[in-house]
């Protein structure tokens, strides 16, 4: 059996950052590693994100070493900071690049045997876009069968072997 843990939570929209402290004590979480961009810290963005940390006593850590289109050495980079900085949980402030860093520092975190992993492939539906509903799935092009596949550094042959494995055990 084989078991990958995404972003388990997921919210979007107005009023999102008032449920941060409600989760955090939830489920017990001490301290939060949040993941955002230099530009939204400038403009003030992420502050607001801040102050409901800091209302609510929860220790953070900011890291914002995200450049658009994460690349693997940026994800990694955020993986050590993680480990580093003594978080039990990531919040992601940002547009895609600052939440595909986070997730991608999650998938490490929680599964450590994809450290060294390139290429990915995914069921959208059902991780990086679980928080939509049917109607905004369609809307960005994610139909219930859809897989993306992210292609890495990999020799060519190992991921033809791969998705080959793979074809055969789904027919």
């Amino acid at each position: 059996m084989n078991r990958i843990v995404l972003n388990e939570t997921s919210y979007f929209g107005a009023g999102c950052r008032s449920v941060i402290a409600v989760e955090a004590a939830r489920r017990g979480f001490r301290k939060a590693f949040f993941v955002t961009d230099k530009d939204l810290i400038k403009f003030g963005v992420a502050a607001e994100v801040i102050k409901v940390f800091e209302a609510n006593n929860i220790p953070y850590e900011l890291y914002s070493d995200v450049k658009a289109n994460p690349t693997i050495a940026n994800v990694q980079n955020g993986v050590k900071a993680y480990k580093a900085s003594g978080a039990d949980f990531i919040v992601a402030l940002g547009g895609g690049s600052s939440i595909d860093t986070a997730k991608g520092i999650g998938i490490v975190v929680n599964n450590p045997e994809f450290a060294d992993v390139k290429s990915l492939v995914i069921h959208p539906a059902t991780t990086t876009h679980s928080q939509c509903t049917e109607e905004e799935l369609l809307d960005q092009g994610i139909k219930p069968n859809t897989i993306r596949l992210s292609i890495g550094t990999e020799n060519v042959d190992d991921i033809i072997e791969d998705l080959d494995e793979a074809f055969k055990a789904i027919q």
